[in-house]
């Protein structure tokens, strides 16, 4: 599969609606988990809605490629592909402190 394509910053207008919607606070993501299927293509996108800055990303080295950078009140959007592999994959927040003050998640493959 093609390698993941993060988009700059998007205004609501311009976020496809087939997408996943994840938002980002100093309390964690909403929502802390989400479901696809194998091999899908998935578009996320992240928005960030407190005045901090945030990294989603995943734990697994397979998924290192995905990362997503949000500043305060910014959206942007990745596209990358589903594992092949069916399990629970960790998100968190790439940020030194954040994922210890709880902004962590799993994106759950079928």
């Amino acid at each position: 599969p093609e390698k993941p394509m993060q988009s700059g910053y998007l205004e609501e207008s311009e976020i496809p609606e087939e997408v996943i919607n994840i938002t980002v606070t100093a309390q964690g993501f909403t929502p802390s988990s989400f479901e696809v299927k194998k091999g899908e293509k998935i578009i996320l996108a992240i928005t960030g809605t407190d005045e901090w800055s945030h990294i989603f990303k995943f734990w697994d080295e397979s998924l290192e490629e995905i990362a997503v950078a949000v500043a305060p009140d910014k959206t942007s959007a990745i596209t990358f592909y589903a594992p092949d592999t069916p399990g629970e994959y960790d998100f968190h927040c790439g940020i030194t402190g954040h994922t210890t003050r709880g902004e962590i998640g799993k994106m759950i493959v079928r």
